[in-house]
């Protein structure tokens, strides 16, 4: 084969080869099997279950972009497929999902959510703080009154019983003290 043969074959070679990286319009998501379905801007084509993670593997560490349906993303082959592909960049990201352990974290245009929220959500520290403030100035008013002066019976002068049995019973317990309640590793 000569030189300029050579050069012909290599450039028809280059030409015949789908492009290794491309953008692509999101046609459907699928949570569950973490894959979208694409159409090639380049081709009429779809291409279905695109990997939204690079690994077939089932690990248990993952951090998954979901893109949102109509948007634009980057789609690499892997090896020689023509349809075996995974998603490299999210432009317009719809849900985040990261998996580390037992730990889950999502976020998406409602919010984060932690382990799949079971546990409600954030407490909001200078409101707890401040309806707290109120429990305990209810519960001082309520202890200066039994541990202030005697209240009488009516009638035969006697100190009230109920007093001084709730006065020694509220003397072995302490009002809470609520400062360190807040965590500061997680802001919101």
């Amino acid at each position: 084969m000569s030189y300029e043969e050579d050069i012909q074959t290599l450039l028809r070679r280059i030409v015949d080869r789908p492009p290794v990286l491309f953008p692509a319009k999101v046609i459907s998501v699928n949570e569950e099997s973490a894959s979208i379905d694409v159409l090639p801007l380049h081709e009429e084509v779809q291409i279905p279950d695109v990997r939204l993670k690079a690994s077939l593997d089932q690990a248990s560490n993952y951090t998954i972009v979901f893109p949102k349906k109509e948007s634009i993303v980057m789609v690499a082959l892997i090896g020689n497929s023509q349809i075996d592909a995974f998603v490299t960049m999210v432009n317009e990201p719809e849900k985040v999902k990261t998996v580390i352990g037992e730990t889950t974290i999502e976020v998406d245009q409602n919010g984060i959510t932690f382990n799949e929220g079971n546990n409600g959500g954030l407490l909001i520290t200078p409101t707890l703080v401040q309806e707290l403030e109120k429990n305990n100035q209810l519960l001082d008013a309520f202890l200066k009154v039994l541990g202030g002066a005697p209240i009488f019976e009516p009638g035969n002068g006697a100190k009230s019983a109920l007093q001084e049995t709730l006065n020694g019973t509220l003397k072995t317990f302490e009002l809470g003290d609520f400062s360190k309640v807040e965590n500061t590793k997680i802001k919101h």
